[in-house]
């Protein structure tokens, strides 16, 4: 998706679990990031495209939302994408769609889960972040 739309820039955020200090978090997820960042750049995407972040063990920042249902979801795509619709059917019908990375966070209540809790028709509430022109799913809260 990168290669054939030039004009996106990116977002890598790097977290990591409780286990640890802040310090030692924020390190660690800078790491991941950057890792995410030169595999990126081995694939041709230039590095003025791609940003890092890290948030450590702490929570996403108050990122924009989108709240709808899932109504299409592969799990065999690499990656993972998913689309959500608002007032599906309607006039003011809204679509959202994005891709989904190891390092999206799921949850389910208050716990964190697994991509495979993500099914079609559930009600989910999709955070990102909106650079220039990217869009990056930060979470899934399932409701």
């Amino acid at each position: 998706i990168l290669k054939a739309h030039s004009g996106v820039k990116v977002v890598i955020a790097g977290h990591a679990d409780e286990r640890g200090t802040d310090a030692y978090n924020i390190v660690l997820g800078q790491k991941r990031a950057k890792a995410a960042r030169i595999y990126l750049i081995r694939l041709g995407v230039s590095p003025k495209r791609i940003r890092i972040v890290s948030y450590g063990k702490r929570e996403i920042p108050d990122y924009p939302v989108f709240v709808g249902s899932i109504a299409h979801i592969d799990m065999n795509a690499s990656p993972m994408t998913i689309t959500v619709v608002k007032n599906k059917g309607k006039k003011s019908e809204s679509v959202f769609g994005g891709d989904l990375s190891s390092r999206t966070l799921i949850y389910k209540g208050r716990k964190k889960v697994g991509m495979s809790a993500l099914q079609e028709g559930q009600k989910v509430v999709v955070r990102y972040h909106r650079t220039h022109s990217s869009i990056a799913v930060t979470a899934i809260h399932i409701h």
